[in-house]
C-alpha cells in the first residue's frame, strides 16, 4: 500500500558506542521513495552510567536530524511524551538513501548505558 508506515524498536545496546553519538541505519530509501512522517516515542527512559541527557534523532549519515529532531529519551515515560513530525522528502530519484537513527548522550559514553528502548515510526509513500 501507498503510503505505508514502518517501525522500528532500539533498545540501549544497538547504540552501544564508546563514543557520545552513533547512527544505525534503520532501513534505505529505494528511488522514488519519499517520506512524509515521523514519530518518536520511548517505552523505558535511556539512563545508566554518568549519562546526564541522552537523544534520538531521524535522518541521513550527513544530516542525521533531517526527519525528525533531537527527542529527549532521557525523560520520564507516558502516553502523551512523544514526538511526532510532518515531513516531506524525496531524496533520491535515481538511487536508494539510507535513512539512519542516531543516539547522543552527554555526561557518559552510551555504552554506559543500561537501559532505554525507543520505537520510531516512519511513514513512507513512492511516488507513480
Amino acid at each position: 500500500p501507498n503510503p505505508k508506515w514502518r517501525k522500528f524498536t532500539y533498545a540501549f545496546g544497538d547504540f552501544s558506542a564508546a563514543a557520545n553519538s552513533f547512527s544505525v541505519t534503520a532501513f534505505a530509501l529505494a528511488a522514488e521513495e519519499g517520506i512524509d512522517a515521523v514519530v518518536v516515542r520511548h517505552s523505558t527512559a535511556f539512563s545508566g552510567g554518568s549519562i546526564t541527557a541522552y537523544t534520538v534523532e531521524v535522518g541521513q549519515i550527513a544530516d542525521t536530524d533531517k526527519y525528525a529532531a533531537p527527542f529527549d529519551t532521557f525523560q520520564a515515560v507516558g502516553n502523551t511524551t512523544r514526538q511526532a513530525n510532518n515531513v516531506f522528502d524525496v531524496p533520491n530519484f535515481g538511487a536508494t538513501t539510507n535513512v539512519v537513527v542516531t543516539a547522543r548522550s552527554v555526561g557518559d559514553t552510551l555504552d554506559n548505558a543500561t537501559a532505554g528502548s525507543v520505537d520510531v515510526y516512519i511513514r513512507t509513500f513512492l511516488l507513480p
